[in-house]
């Protein structure tokens, strides 16, 4: 398991805790990744540079925006495992990645966000933002 976190420049705090799921979700996948790439799905060049040989960047889609984050999900440089890409503005972002794994958690000043791969249930304490991404219930 490799943890991986890349944060923007103006105070952006970020804990990422990523793990492989056992058993029952071995296989899992991202249905959003196998999605044709729109112009949309392009992440912001700020977070490109910083994640360069972290994050595969032609394998990122845009998932939404939780008021002003925009969520991306995409696959990591290496492995095949899965990555968050947070972005508010070119000092604050931030990415997490679970190379081979299939479960990663992203939390700091922009939010927390927990992602699952499809049919995964919805993580303990939280609720579905997105398909794949979760935020904290309540």
């Amino acid at each position: 398991m490799k943890r991986s976190t890349r944060v923007g420049a103006v105070g952006v705090a970020a804990v990422v805790m990523a793990t492989v799921l056992s058993g029952c979700m071995g296989g899992a996948d991202f249905a959003v990744l196998e999605k044709e790439p729109q112009a949309a799905d392009a992440l912001p060049d700020a977070a490109v540079d910083d994640n360069d040989g972290v994050v595969a960047p032609d394998t990122a889609r845009f998932v939404g925006k939780d008021g002003d984050v925009s969520l991306w999900l995409a696959r990591p440089a290496s492995g095949s495992g899965i990555c968050v890409v947070a972005y508010q503005s070119d000092d604050a972002y931030a990415t997490g990645c679970a190379d081979n794994g299939t479960w990663v958690r992203l939390s700091g000043e922009l939010g927390t966000y927990e992602v699952a791969p499809d049919g995964s249930p919805t993580p303990e304490g939280t609720e579905r933002l997105f398909d794949n991404v979760f935020v904290p219930a309540g």
